[in-house]
């Protein structure tokens, strides 16, 4: 090898090294969180049930962060490792807990009490989120005039608000032993909330990101001077977004059950490892599709 090769291949080890390292560092919080989760969770039920776990968990966070702050960031790999997560894409992180926490709070629901409780969760997940980002929008329009923001700006504002994440709420009802009715209508209308949001986000989004010069129509179709164009056009995409992506997770879910199925054989430890794969990919990839 010449001396040039030579050189060349170092530079390439040294910085293989820095990733490898940069890698170590970055889990080395994630295995830190997930160690006081586990002995907060251990230490509650043995000694002090009574004490919500989430809320504990928020102390947790909040007094590992201000001892990072006031030791002026030199808590060495931990330090570094939390600077990385705080600087992470939100996008990753949304994209990574998200599906496996609706797919897991789905999953484990009573169907019989969803039977029971599914038109309310469905009155509040519509009408409900819909009248909430009406009524922040107007909110936001009447008391913050100094932003500017027009009306779909401020409808985006509301649906951003509008859906509510009831998971501490739901672990202390469970907790306190409250009717499973009540604890079923605020964790289902929760999951649906989500994806009502999720819809008028998206929907209003579009008509803020796309400049006024754009010959297109926010919704991908071509400006029309027909203003019927422009609302079949809405409930096009909103019908997509809703009805397609339920239709998707129902096709979905009977796909995966009928693999499921396929593969029940207790006693072949490789059929439990397919199932758990069926898993994880079904939840990961309705959410992505859908």
């Amino acid at each position: 090898l010449g001396g040039g090769n030579i050189k060349r291949l170092e530079t390439l080890y040294e910085q293989g090294e820095e990733d490898m390292k940069e890698v170590q560092v970055v889990v080395f919080f994630l295995f830190v969180a997930l160690t006081m989760g586990t002995f907060t969770k251990t230490l509650l039920q043995r000694f002090l049930p009574s004490v919500p776990y989430t809320c504990v968990l928020l102390f947790e966070g909040a007094v590992l962060g201000y001892v990072h702050e006031i030791t002026g960031r030199r808590l060495g790999s931990l330090s570094e490792s939390i600077r990385m997560w705080v600087a992470i894409n939100p996008h990753v992180l949304l994209f990574s807990f998200l599906p496996p926490l609706l797919f897991g709070d789905s999953m484990g629901m009573n169907w019989h009490h969803i039977k029971k409780c599914f038109w309310q969760c469905l009155l509040l997940a519509c009408p409900g989120v819909l009248l909430g980002t009406v009524l922040t929008a107007v909110t936001a329009r009447c008391f913050f005039p100094s932003y500017g923001w027009d009306w779909p700006t401020a409808m985006t504002f509301g649906s951003i608000l509008a859906a509510t994440d009831p998971v501490a709420v739901v672990a202390i009802l469970n907790e306190l032993g409250a009717s499973p009715k009540l604890t079923m209508l605020i964790s289902g209308e929760s999951l649906m909330n989500d994806g009502t949001a999720i819809v008028l986000f998206n929907l209003f989004k579009r008509f803020i990101t796309v400049p006024p010069e754009n010959p297109e129509h926010p919704l991908g179709a071509t400006r029309s001077a027909n203003p019927e164009s422009d609302a079949w056009s809405i409930i096009g995409y909103f019908l997509r977004m809703a009805v397609g992506g339920v239709g998707l997770g129902i096709g979905m879910g009977f796909l995966a059950l009928l693999w499921m199925s396929a593969v029940t054989h207790k006693s072949n430890h490789s059929d439990a490892i397919v199932q758990i794969s069926i898993t994880l990919c079904c939840a990961y990839l309705v959410f992505f599709i859908g």
